[in-house]
């Protein structure tokens, strides 16, 4: 598999890390060459523990144009359907875009699935929550009707800032963070960050005017995911 992922930002060097543990080969393509030379020098290896050199480095301007099995978009949402229509005509087997698809307006979106479905191409868009087990269990629960009939559904995630710079050297001892691991009698081993619960709240309106809500809860680790469904 050979992968382009275009933006060498947060999710950029996410995919690319992903992508590169599946043995696939990676262009790495930025407008910005100084967002390049901070994902060799700090982004990649601070999560990563070290720079992967089987990932190619480019300045947008010059990555190569086709012969991608995946093309992935990870810049800014109001890039995105630029680029990803862009990438339908470079023919690959697929392109994933980074959620939000496009802005609240679609412009582009329809024409993106008219393009890429007269090229025989396959989109996806990074909702990684799609296929997460804590939002199966919700849907399979929702399914099965313990909710009623439902009308609307509103989501409110809610993640500590942990989760995002529990990175960081020294996070550790953030004060405000909550650290949980799977079982208090058992401690972490040394060289392993715990990182901060993380929260998600399901508002659905059922039928009859009522409102039910179903939080899940999970820990961003190897070791522990769980979901808590709580009907209310």
């Amino acid at each position: 598999m050979k992968v382009k992922v275009h933006g060498a930002g947060s999710i950029g060097n996410h995919l690319s890390h992903a992508s590169r543990s599946l043995g696939w080969a990676v262009d790495l393509c930025d407008i910005d060459p100084a967002a390049l030379a901070r994902t060799k020098a700090q982004i990649f290896p601070m999560r990563y523990g070290k720079w992967d050199e089987g990932i190619r480095l480019l300045e947008s301007r010059d990555a190569p144009k086709g012969g991608y099995d995946l093309i992935v978009i990870g810049t800014p949402p109001d890039s995105h359907m630029a680029l990803a229509r862009a990438a339908v005509a470079e023919k690959p087997r697929a392109i994933l875009i980074e959620k939000p698809l496009c802005g609240p307006d679609l412009q582009g979106a329809q024409n993106l699935v008219d393009e890429a479905a007269a090229a025989g191409v396959a989109v996806f868009v990074g909702y990684d929550h799609v296929v997460g087990r804590a939002c199966g269990l919700v849907g399979d629960a929702l399914r099965a009707g313990v909710a009623g009939a439902i009308v609307t559904i509103d989501v409110e995630f809610r993640e500590h800032w942990g989760g995002i710079c529990w990175r960081i050297p020294g996070s550790r001892g953030l004060a405000t963070a909550t650290w949980l691991i799977r079982s208090a009698a058992v401690a972490p081993p040394a060289n392993i960050r715990t990182r901060p619960t993380c929260g998600s709240i399901l508002r659905i309106s059922v039928a009859a005017g009522a409102s039910r809500s179903c939080r899940l809860r999970w820990i961003s680790s190897a070791t522990a995911r769980w979901t808590t469904i709580v009907f209310a």
